[in-house]
């Protein structure tokens, strides 16, 4: 099944009013990727721009604390953002997965500094993440921490019909 062009599906991770995630394969090199389509039917052309633009901002950070972005495509009704396929679990199922809901305190410290690293590539930047919360930091093997989903996202499909808050 193919998704978009040059990019072949392998499985649909979540789906939402708002947004489906989809785990892909790049035609062409095979590279892994994430696909998030957002759901933008309603979207005026100045609020695609805006958003194309703001992804293009956020596309130009590179640190090893945040997910790359690899574009931004346009579907019939639809935005596409392609995202790097970083193996790792979100910090809000790991926490959930605890007895305690809490991480030692040598695991909270190296991982604060993973995301104090992070944020300051994007504040250096001079952008915001605007949505950063447990759901939103992804933990790999041996510990590594990356930075996701910054909000803006949110912004178009919020003002086009979803109201609710992932």
């Amino acid at each position: 099944m193919i998704v978009g062009r040059g990019y072949a599906f392998l499985e649909r991770i979540e789906e939402n009013a708002d947004f489906s995630l989809i785990r892909a394969c790049r035609e062409g090199d095979g590279a892994p990727v994430l696909l998030k389509v957002l759901r933008a039917e309603r979207a005026t052309r100045a609020e695609v721009a805006r958003f194309k633009y703001q992804y293009e901002r956020i596309a130009q950070l590179a640190s090893p604390r945040l997910i790359a972005l690899r574009g931004v495509e346009e579907l019939a009704g639809a935005l596409m953002v392609v995202l790097e396929d970083f193996p790792g679990r979100d910090l809000a199922r790991i926490l959930a997965a605890r007895p305690s809901r809490r991480l030692p305190v040598s695991e909270a410290l190296e991982l604060t500094a993973a995301l104090a690293e992070g944020l300051a590539a994007v504040h250096a930047a001079g952008l915001i993440h605007r949505d950063l919360r447990p759901h939103n930091v992804l933990v790999g093997a041996c510990g590594a921490v990356k930075i996701t989903s910054f909000g803006v996202d949110a912004e178009i499909t919020r003002t086009n019909g979803s109201t609710r808050r992932r």
